[in-house]
């Protein structure tokens, strides 16, 4: 029986529809303008090896991290402006590749208002139980942190004024 997952949820209200708040999201080219690092976790600084387009279930790339480690992703289900989950291995990082097996991260849209209530979910999969504790520490001393950071980008680009 494999060990339970080190999960958490973060939540945003966007002031864009949820399909707007999707195809941001869910765009091939956003991890490096939203995920800038924080504390010891690194920024995205870009992606490679891209297999298909980006909304499409079975879709895989190579994430590039700041620290010049990667991570492998995979598009698990995509549905415009409801859902958009995905699936990260392959963890190059060493002290990931000896906690995490793999995580799955999820969004959720729902409307709100005139805007979108965003849930992202990232859920860890500890390579073994003894794992587990100190990767339920990083997660809630320093993931969330990362995941807020990011959100935070997300609002403050999609708030901006655009042409």
């Amino acid at each position: 029986m494999s060990p339970q997952p080190v999960a958490v949820t973060r939540t945003i209200v966007l002031r864009v529809p949820p399909g707007e708040a999707f195809d941001f999201l869910a765009g091939a080219d956003v991890l490096p303008k939203i995920l800038k690092g924080h504390g010891l976790l690194p920024a995205v600084t870009g992606t490679s090896e891209q297999t298909g387009p980006w909304d499409m279930p079975g879709s895989k790339r190579l994430i590039h991290l700041s620290d010049r480690t990667t991570v492998r992703e995979e598009v698990l289900r995509a549905e415009r402006g409801v859902y958009f989950g995905y699936r990260v291995w392959d963890y190059t990082n060493p002290l990931f590749s000896r906690l995490v097996d793999h995580a799955r991260g999820s969004f959720e849209f729902r409307p709100e208002g005139a805007g979108t209530k965003v849930a992202w979910t990232y859920a860890f999969t500890p390579r073994s139980a003894a794992a587990r504790p100190l990767l339920w520490l990083i997660v809630h001393l320093l993931y969330q942190g990362y995941m807020e950071r990011c959100l935070g980008e997300t609002m403050r680009i999609l708030s901006e004024p655009r042409p």
